[in-house]
């Protein structure tokens, strides 16, 4: 077995929430492969359509007014990216995309949609948020999950123990390869 101590323990890689979780049940067994995904969603991602006609009108940068339905919210955003892609409407509208990110007020999911504005121009239609950054997190080898961490929705650190994993063969192959 290619087992090492330190990878007997999956660590968050940074800082997030837990938003998924696979199904590990301490006591059984579990094999190399995802474990979590953690997300940084105190800073989210909104993607938007605005028509060509404006395009010299928005700049990285910008300050927009992201407007939340499900919060009944206006909220500030920034625009973080321009994609100048050629997205055409059935009408026969063409269209670039704005990422725009704004601080998540807490109640921000990927459920959640939303329309902006910037400036005086507004958006071709409502698009979801994501997540500012997410990474799934893997387990590098096989063991018997000893301990369990995690819960959907708990906020860790980087470094955040979430599982461990042992049992008496890992245990009894780092002992003979110590030899």
């Amino acid at each position: 077995l290619n087992n090492s101590k330190s990878d007997l323990t999956v660590r968050a890689p940074r800082a997030g929430k837990i938003l998924k979780h696979e199904s590990f049940t301490v006591g059984k067994d579990a094999s190399p492969g995802p474990v979590c995904t953690v997300a940084d969603n105190q800073t989210m991602k909104l993607s938007l359509y605005y028509s060509y006609a404006y395009e010299s009108s928005i700049y990285v940068g910008q300050k927009t007014q992201v407007s939340i339905p499900s919060l009944m919210k206006v909220q500030e955003g920034r625009v973080e990216q321009i994609n100048r892609v050629n997205f055409i409407s059935p009408e026969g509208g063409t269209f670039f995309e704005v990422v725009v990110s704004l601080s998540n007020p807490g109640a921000l999911t990927a459920q959640a949609t939303a329309t902006a504005t910037v400036g005086t121009v507004a958006c071709a239609g409502s698009g979801s948020f994501q997540a500012n950054r997410s990474q799934t997190v893997v387990a590098m080898t096989s063991g018997e999950v000893t301990d369990l961490y995690i819960t959907a929705g708990t906020r860790v650190s980087a470094g955040t123990a979430l599982a461990s994993l042992g049992g008496s063969n890992v245990n009894d192959s780092l002992e003979n390869a110590a030899l």
